[in-house]
C-alpha cells in the first residue's frame, strides 16, 4: 500500500483546547469498561412541572369543570392559620403524611424518597415562586384579574386589569397590597423544604417555561421593578435575544400561534405576538439571553427567608449549588450549553438519544460530557433533518434521555390508542420498533397505557439496560399528572376530553393509577440486586470515579505526529481526480459529490502491534462530524482485508471496523453559542482519551454486535474520516424534511496529534447482545447496491414485514423461501422515506430471503431474515 503525507503535525499550528476536569465519551458502555455485572444499575428519575405540593391546607379540584375561587378540596380538610382561603372540606380524603391519598409533589417525597427510600431530582419551575398581590380595590374572588409580582404585570392581557408576569400558584396572595394579610400560605416553599429534607435535589426549570405567563420580545410589562424580563433582551439581530437574521426564527412573527386554538384558553390576535414559547423558540436563543434567563431562575430559587417572606422565593439560599438543568419542551441549543457551562452548571437532562435502528435497549449511551458534541445530533444532520447543537463546551455532563421500548405484545394496541388520541398526527403503525420517549406524558397520555401496560413497558426498557450495558436509566416525569387537579382541570375540560381526556373517559387511567404504576415500577427496580436510584448530581459523581479508574489505566503514551496517510475512498481506491484538495495552516478542503462512494477517509496503518493499547486520542476541527474507526484483524491473518470484496460487495466475512464520532463540528447552517462558525478560524478540539471500550461498531454494521472488549492486538490500522452528509442540510427557512443529497459538499477539516495510550487492557468477557429489538429478525448476510441509499428489514413476522427505506419511491419487494420458490412479491410498490409496513401471507417459521429492487434508481437490497 503506497502512503503518502497528509499534512501531518507542523502544517496545523493552533493549540488544542484544554480538556475539562470531568471527561467521558458518548459510549454503549460504561467509562471504566467493567463488564456489566461488575457495575451498578442506575435509575433517575428527575421532576419537572411541579405545580402543585400537596402540602396540608393546599387546595384541589375535585372534579371536572371550572370550580369557583371559594369551592374545591383542602388537603387535610382544613387551612393553615391565618389563611382566609375557603373551604376547609376534603371530598376525596387526601392528606399530607401517613397512611392514605396523597398527591403531587407531596406524594413523591412521602411514597417514593421517605417510604421507598430513592433519591430523586426535581427540576422547579423557577416562576412557581413568586408571591402575588392585587391593590386591594377588587373584592377578593374578583382580585385574580388584578394580581402583580416582582417580575411585572401584564397591562394589555384580554380579560385582566393586571395579570402578573409570573406567578406562584401555591405561594403567598394578598388581595390588599404587598404587604397585607394573605389569602393563602406559602405552599411551595414548604414542600421544597421537605424535599431537601428527604435527601432530592433541587434543579433549574426556568421561569414558568417562559410561556403563556411569560413577556417575550415585543410584549409590554409594567412594574416598579421591572429587571425581571429584561433578560431577554440581550441582544441579537432584532435586540431581543435571538439569533441570526431570518425572520422565520421568531414564530410569534411569521407562524404565530394561537394559543386558544392551540392549547384552548385565553388568546387574542394581539396577544398572541407577546406572549407564548412559540414554536420551538428555546432553539433560537442566543448564548446571552439563555445566560440570563436560567440565571434568572437560580435567583428565585435561592432567594426568600420564610414562609411569610413578602417578596416569594424557595429559600435554598446563597450557599446552595444548583448542579443540573433541564430546558422547557427540550427545545436546547448549542447556546445553551455554552451559557449553563459559563454559569458553572455541571449538566443537562434534556437531550433525547437511542432512536438509531441499531440501539435496542441493550446498547443505549452511557451519560457522556460534550467535549466531542452530540452524537445524534449529526445522525439526524446527516439525513437532513434541522438540528441546534453542533459546537458544545468541554468537560459539561449530559445525562441522556433515551427511549422506553415496549414490548411487541403490547405494540399493536398501544399503535391503536395512541391514533384515537392523536387523530390528526402522523398514525403509528401496528408494526413498529416500539420506542417512546422516556417521559411519564408520553407513556400514559399520549399512548394511553393502562397500569399493567405502563409497568409492563417499564420493567422491559428495564430489563434490557440491566441485562445488556447497565446504561443508566433516567426517566422524566411531572409530578402535576399525579394530582386530580391535571385530571378534572385538564385531562377532562371540553378542550381536551375528545383527545388526551380518552385516558380517563376511557378507563386506561387516572392520577391515582398513574401512582400505583409508578410504585410499582420502583418496587420492581429496588428488588434487583445492584441498582440504586440516584440524583443527577449523583449520578455524575459516580461517573466520575469510573472514568478516574478508566485512565488510571495509562501508563504510556505515544504521539503519532509522524504518522503517514494514505486518502482513499470508501471502496478501497486511492483518492484521485474526483476529489479536489488543499493543504495549509488551516486544514484541507475537499469537495466531495453526493453518494456514499465518494466518502473520503484517511488511513494509517500500525508497523507494529499494541497488545496493551486503551486509550486514543486525536486534535481536530471540521465544519462535519469526524469518525474515527479502527482497522480490526478479524481474520488474523496480520493484514486489513476490508469491508468490501474486490468486485465492492459488502464482505460480511471480512475484517471489521469498530468507531466513534467526533460530533463536535464548526458547522455553517447551525448554533454554536460561540460567535464562530468558520472551521478554519476556530480552535483545535481535544478528544480527550478515548477507551477502546468507546469504538461502537458502525451505525450499519449487519452482523451481531459483541460489546465484549476490543483485543488490541488485533487492531492493525486507523481510519480518519471527515464525514460528508448523506441528506441535505436545511437552510434556516427550509421545512425539515429528508432530501438526499444532490450537491457537492465542501468537508473543511484539519486534525494532528494522534496519540495512542497504553497500560493495563480493557479485558472482560460479556455477553454478546441482541441486534434487534424484538428478537423476531436476524441477520445473516447482506448484499447491498444502493449508489447512496440505505435499506434495512426493521422488522419481520409471519403476517408483516417493515422496510426502513432512505430513499422514497417505487420498489419491487420480493420474498424468497430458502429453496428460492418466490412466495410473495410487491409490484411497483410506492415507498416512503422512513418506516413502511407490508402485509404478508401467515409466512411458517423459517429463513426468508428479501429483496428489494428500486424500479426507478436500479438500487436494491438482499437481506435474509428469520421468522421465529
Amino acid at each position: 500500500m503506497r502512503k503518502s503525507i497528509l499534512a501531518a503535525g507542523a502544517a496545523f499550528a493552533l493549540a488544542a483546547t484544554a480538556m475539562g476536569g470531568n471527561y467521558a465519551f458518548p459510549s454503549p458502555w460504561n467509562p471504566a469498561g467493567k463488564a456489566a455485572e461488575d457495575v451498578t444499575q442506575y435509575v433517575l428519575f428527575i421532576w419537572d412541572d411541579n405545580a402543585y405540593s400537596g402540602i396540608e391546607g393546599s387546595y384541589y379540584e375535585d372534579k371536572a369543570g371550572t370550580l369557583a375561587w371559594n369551592e374545591g378540596g383542602r388537603v387535610g380538610g382544613k387551612r393553615p392559620e391565618g389563611d382566609t382561603w375557603s373551604p376547609t372540606n376534603n371530598p376525596l380524603n387526601i392528606i399530607e403524611t401517613g397512611p392514605g391519598k396523597k398527591f403531587g409533589i407531596n406524594w413523591a417525597v412521602e411514597n417514593l424518597a421517605k417510604t421507598k427510600g430513592i433519591k430523586m431530582t426535581f427540576n422547579m419551575i423557577t416562576g412557581l415562586y413568586a408571591n402575588v398581590w392585587s391593590d386591594g380595590t377588587e373584592a377578593q374572588g374578583d382580585a385574580w384579574q388584578n394580581y402583580q409580582s416582582l417580575m411585572g404585570y401584564h397591562s394589555d392581557y384580554p380579560g385582566f386589569t393586571k395579570r402578573a408576569v409570573s406567578w406562584g400558584r401555591e405561594q403567598r396572595i394578598a388581595v390588599g397590597g404587598k404587604n397585607s394579610p394573605i389569602i393563602q400560605q406559602m405552599f411551595m416553599y414548604d414542600i421544597t423544604q421537605k424535599m431537601i429534607q428527604a435527601g432530592c435535589e433541587i434543579g433549574n426549570h426556568t421561569i414558568d417555561h417562559m410561556e403563556a405567563n411569560s413577556v417575550l420580545p415585543g410584549g409590554s410589562h409594567s412594574s416598579s421593578n421591572s429587571w425581571g424580563f429584561g433578560r431577554w433582551d440581550t441582544g441579537g439581530d432584532f435586540g431581543s435575544g435571538f439569533m441570526g437574521s431570518n425572520a422565520n426564527k421568531l414564530p410569534w412573527q411569521t407562524q404565530t400561534i394561537d394559543e386558544n386554538a392551540t392549547y384552548g384558553y385565553g388568546s387574542s390576535s394581539a396577544w398572541e405576538t407577546k406572549v407564548g414559547w412559540g414554536v420551538y423558540a428555546g432553539c433560537w436563543l442566543n448564548a446571552q439571553t439563555w445566560e440570563g434567563l436560567i440565571s434568572l431562575g437560580e435567583e428565585w430559587l435561592k432567594r426568600g427567608s420564610g414562609r411569610n417572606d413578602t417578596e416569594g422565593g424557595a429559600g435554598l439560599g446563597q450557599s446552595y449549588k444548583i448542579y443540573g438543568f433541564r430546558a422547557p419542551r427540550l427545545e436546547v441549543n448549542s447556546a445553551m450549553f455554552y451559557a449553563l457551562d459559563k454559569l458553572n452548571y455541571e449538566y443537562d437532562c434534556g437531550l433525547e438519544e437511542g432512536y438509531e435502528d441499531h440501539v435496542d435497549g441493550y446498547n443505549f449511551l452511557w451519560p457522556y460530557t460534550l467535549d466531542n458534541g452530540v452524537r445524534n445530533s449529526w445522525s439526524q444532520m446527516n439525513i437532513g433533518e434541522r438540528v441546534f447543537v453542533d459546537s458544545t463546551p468541554v468537560g459539561f455532563w449530559e445525562i441522556p434521555v433515551n427511549c422506553v421500548i415496549v414490548p411487541e405484545g403490547l405494540r399493536a394496541e398501544l399503535a391503536r390508542k395512541h391514533n384515537k388520541i392523536n387523530p390528526t398526527d402522523d398514525p403509528v403503525p401496528a408494526v413498529w420498533n416500539g420506542k417512546i420517549t422516556s417521559f411519564d406524558f408520553n407513556m400514559w397520555i399520549l399512548y394511553g397505557m393502562n397500569k399493567t401496560e405502563y409497568v409492563e413497558v417499564m420493567k422491559n426498557t428495564f430489563d434490557r439496560r440491566y441485562n445488556g450495558n447497565r446504561a443508566p436509566m433516567q426517566y422524566g416525569c411531572h409530578t402535576d399528572y399525579y394530582t386530580p387537579m391535571y385530571d378534572y382541570q385538564t385531562l377532562l375540560r371540553p378542550f381536551d376530553r375528545q383527545t388526551y381526556g380518552l385516558v380517563v373517559d376511557s378507563g386506561w387511567n387516572t392520577w391515582e393509577i398513574r401512582q400505583q404504576g409508578t410504585e410499582e415500577f420502583v418496587d420492581y427496580a429496588k428488588g434487583m440486586l445492584n441498582t440504586e436510584f440516584v440524583t443527577g448530581h449523583g449520578l455524575v459523581e459516580e461517573l466520575n470515579n469510573l472514568n478516574a479508574e478508566s485512565e488510571a489505566r495509562i501508563k504510556k503514551t505515544e504521539n503519532l505526529d509522524d504518522a503517514r496517510f494514505v486518502g482513499y475512498n470508501n471502496k478501497g481506491n486511492e483518492i484521485g481526480s474526483e476529489f479536489t484538495g488543499s493543504t495549509g495552516d488551516s486544514g484541507i478542503k475537499l469537495n466531495v459529490a453526493p453518494g456514499d462512494d465518494n466518502q473520503p477517509l484517511y488511513i494509517y496503518m500500525f508497523e507494529q502491534t499494541y497488545d496493551s493499547l486503551t486509550h486514543i486520542s486525536i486534535d481536530y476541527k471540521s465544519r462535519t462530524a469526524t469518525a474515527i474507526n479502527l482497522l480490526i484483524d478479524k481474520n488474523g491473518n496480520g493484514e486489513w482485508d476490508g469491508e468490501y470484496d474486490d468486485n465492492g460487495k459488502y464482505d460480511p466475512n471480512g475484517d471489521e471496523i469498530r468507531q466513534v464520532t467526533l460530533a463536535h463540528r464548526y458547522s455553517p447552517v447551525s448554533i454554536n453559542g460561540t460567535g464562530n462558525q468558520n472551521w478554519e478560524g476556530a480552535d483545535f478540539r481535544n478528544s480527550g482519551k478515548i477507551p477502546l471500550t468507546s469504538f461502537d461498531f458502525e451505525p450499519y454494521y449487519e452482523g451481531v454486535r459483541n460489546y465484549s472488549s476490543i483485543d488490541p492486538s488485533k487492531i492493525i490500522g486507523i481510519q480518519i474520516v471527515p464525514l460528508a452528509p448523506y441528506g441535505h442540510i436545511p437552510e434556516y427557512n427550509e421545512v425539515p424534511a429528508f432530501n438526499k443529497r444532490g450537491d457537492d459538499f465542501e468537508l473543511g477539516f484539519a486534525f494532528k496529534n494522534i496519540r495512542l495510550h497504553s497500560g493495563k487492557k480493557f479485558e472482560y468477557d460479556a455477553d454478546d447482545l441482541p441486534d434487534n429489538d424484538s428478537k423476531d429478525v436476524v441477520a445473516i448476510a447482506t448484499t447491498v447496491n444502493t449508489k447512496g441509499a440505505r435499506f434495512a428489514v426493521a422488522g419481520i413476522s409471519a403476517n408483516s414485514l417493515r422496510l426502513s427505506i432512505a430513499t422514497a419511491g417505487k420498489y419491487d419487494i420480493k420474498v424468497f423461501g430458502v429453496n428460492g420458490r418466490l412466495l410473495q412479491s410487491f409490484n411497483a410498490q410506492s415507498l416512503t422515506s422512513g418506516y413502511n409496513t407490508l402485509k404478508l401471507n401467515n409466512l411458517a417459521k423459517g429463513v426468508y430471503l428479501i429483496k428489494v429492487q428500486g424500479i426507478d434508481m436500479k438500487q436494491q437490497l438482499t437481506k435474509s431474515a428469520l421468522v421465529l
